[in-house]
């Protein structure tokens, strides 16, 4: 079976249409295009960006997205797209902010009440 990078290079390939153009229209960089036809899905980005890229792609060449779907389906299987380690802790980071920022706003209005009740004695 034809893998998802050599179906996307086919079809451009096939319709004439240059890397540089692919980018003018999907604002997708040139050395993306170029990794997602080589089958190299693990960028330094979150995989929701790589997902983004390919069915932006696909979109552009106006593909069947039935056909996309079975070409996702067998990524995830062989585990071709790897979660960076930031997108796995980002949830937690966020929590820990929002932590930090709940006692820095009880901290300031707890300041703002002490000075009120001094101020208005």
């Amino acid at each position: 079976m034809v893998s998802l990078g050599e179906r996307l290079k086919t079809e451009r390939k096939k319709r004439n249409i240059s890397l540089a153009e692919v980018t003018r229209a999907t604002r997708i960089k040139e050395n993306f295009l170029e990794a997602l036809e080589n089958d190299q899905y693990n960028f330094s980005l979150p995989s929701v960006y790589v997902n983004g890229f390919i069915t932006a792609y696909w979109r552009y060449l106006e593909l069947d997205e039935t056909e996309l779907l079975a070409f996702s389906e067998e990524i995830e299987e062989e585990n071709k797209v790897v979660v960076p380690l930031e997108e796995k802790g980002f949830r937690k980071k966020i929590k820990n902010n929002m932590k930090h920022l709940l006692l820095l706003s009880f901290l300031i209005i707890s300041i703002i009440i002490f000075l009120l009740f001094f101020i208005l004695r």
